[in-house]
């Protein structure tokens, strides 16, 4: 089999597309059927219809193919992504550890996994979960790699809020907490000399604001969290 598929079956593709995408494998069966299609062009059709961004790279870890959903996502022609240029869509802050986990991968011959931000033809980033599989003809030789990208920003941005309310509702209930260690230590200094005992009833009253303080936060932080289903 000629083409950017080579060493992918269409028989493979078909199993692993057919549980995640009945719509696909509806189609595939239908272009079965159809004698005059090739085996590269049934694989190109299914890659086309895929819900995910898939592409795929020869031995010296150059892309050469991008899936129809990789070129409306980007808005660019497939010779603006070839030869590596599809990089230039990594958020500034992901080029060096994608680019990096790559060319480690690609030394070793493993699969991968890793996210990262994408430009899309509107200019935003979304982020993506990249699978990667290195491909071998029948007698064992590496080929390259077939990667395949799926859209996780909602999730990505949840994981976020969930991150930054978690740590700013850290920040609130350590403040009380640190009031009440450094009161509860002063309390047991005072006791242990016998000093400054009218001192006492002011610091219990301290500790006690600052258990209410923590027990009022602690009431909002469970609020918080049903709201937003976290």
């Amino acid at each position: 089999m000629k083409g950017p598929f080579r060493s992918f079956s269409f028989y493979k593709w078909n199993l692993f597309y057919c549980d995640l995408f009945p719509s696909i494998n509806n189609l595939v069966c239908a272009m079965s059927l159809n004698r005059t299609f090739t085996e590269s062009e049934q694989n190109k059709v299914v890659a086309d219809n895929a819900p995910n961004l898939i592409w795929i790279s020869n031995v010296e870890n150059i892309p050469y193919y991008f899936n129809k959903r990789w070129l409306d996502y980007t808005g660019l022609p497939i010779e603006q992504l070839q030869h590596n240029k599809w990089s230039a869509q990594l958020h500034a802050e992901d080029v060096s550890q994608t680019t990096d986990l790559y060319k480690y991968h690609f030394s070793t011959h493993s699969p991968f996994t890793t996210t990262h931000r994408l430009r899309n033809s509107e200019g935003h980033y979304r982020w993506f979960l990249n699978n990667s599989e290195p491909r071998f003809d029948d007698k064992g030789a590496f080929l390259g790699y077939i990667s395949s990208s799926t859209d996780i920003n909602e999730l990505k941005n949840e994981e976020i809020e969930q991150n930054a309310f978690i740590r700013a509702a850290g920040h609130e209930i350590k403040t009380p907490l640190t009031t009440l260690t450094v009161s509860t230590q002063m309390l047991e200094t005072l006791i242990k000399s016998q000093q400054q005992m009218d001192y006492i009833p002011e610091l219990i009253g301290t500790m006690r604001n600052s258990l209410r303080k923590l027990d009022s936060l602690i009431d909002n932080f469970l609020e918080d969290l049903n709201k937003k289903n976290f």
